[in-house]
């Protein structure tokens, strides 16, 4: 009940803010819209990125499959992404993770190794978040708030310290009930926070690049912080996708870079229909190239 309470308020929320936004977008008549087409290599450029981006995430979640579990090959894990963020970016009130599970398991993975790939996946991203933002932090101290990378630093590590821990003392419990997630738990933990360390990555060219094509370039450091500050956020927040928090953040970014109110609140219809392009022409693009690939074996 209190689940259904929460989904409920979310929704509620979240469509109060995307009328906001609407009558927002609006208000600014045709110059931001204007300057979106202005920028075409803009655009393009996030659609890369974004490509690589949503592969990263998806092999991501493959290394922190259980190693028993049978799992579909990587081409159709990403064709999973690039559907479940569509249909998270074009209908968030009603698909969000479910569409993403109900197709993880018709490909064969149980629920039960969902949700420990999810669960890694989401605890790996916070440390890999934690610990980007807590070396730029300190590398390039805030001046309102100068310790703020140790303080990062110090939430890392006992994010890292507590995973430790709870392998060591939850060993048993985890061998009974879960056989397969105490191997997946040690062995490829590296390695999966490798490829999550490659999302930030990705994540900060996309920022760097983005805000360089507008003539509002930002330092390595910055687009790092702003990656660190997109992954907190996507963890954290209670709106679906971020909406009109991370809307809100880009415009600021692009303010504070010399961007007019038009130019910034363009630079953020960029961000995000460039994903959506990106994530529908993969999805297209994957989903034909496998139709075409069984009927070549059938036939």
């Amino acid at each position: 009940m209190k689940g259904n309470i929460f989904n409920w308020l979310r929704r509620i929320f979240y469509l109060i803010i995307l009328l906001g936004l609407i009558i927002f977008l609006i208000r600014q008549g045709v110059e931001p819209w204007r300057i979106l087409a202005a920028n075409p290599q803009a655009f393009i450029g996030v659609m890369v990125v974004t490509t690589l981006g949503i592969l990263v995430q998806a092999n991501a979640f493959k290394m922190c499959l259980p190693q028993d579990s049978k799992y579909p090959p990587l081409s159709r894990l990403v064709e999973i992404w690039a559907i479940s963020g569509t249909t998270s970016l074009l209908v968030p009130v009603v698909a969000s993770l479910a569409m993403r599970t109900v197709l993880l398991q018709r490909e064969g993975i149980g629920l039960k190794a969902n949700v420990l790939a999810t669960v890694r996946q989401t605890w790996f991203n916070c440390e890999c978040a934690l610990f980007t933002g807590a070396i730029v932090l300190i590398a390039y101290p805030w001046p309102v708030i100068p310790y703020l990378g140790y303080g990062l630093g110090s939430i890392w590590f006992g994010l890292w310290l507590s995973r430790k821990c709870l392998l060591a003392y939850s060993g048993s419990y985890i061998k009974l009930h879960f056989p397969s997630a105490l191997r997946i738990a040690y062995s490829p933990s590296w390695l999966a926070w490798f490829w999550l360390s490659g999302q930030v990555i990705t994540m900060a060219v996309n920022y760097w690049m983005v805000f360089m094509l507008m003539a509002a370039p930002l330092e390595w450091h910055e687009s790092f912080l702003l990656a660190t500050l997109t992954i907190l956020a996507g963890l954290f927040v209670f709106v679906p996708n971020g909406l009109g928090i991370l809307d809100a953040l880009w415009v600021w970014v692009g303010n504070r870079q010399g961007l007019v109110l038009g130019e910034s609140v363009a630079l953020a219809l960029i961000m995000r229909f460039g994903y959506l392009a990106a994530a529908v022409l993969l999805w297209f693009g994957l989903s034909q190239w496998r139709r075409v690939f069984h009927r070549s074996i059938d036939g």
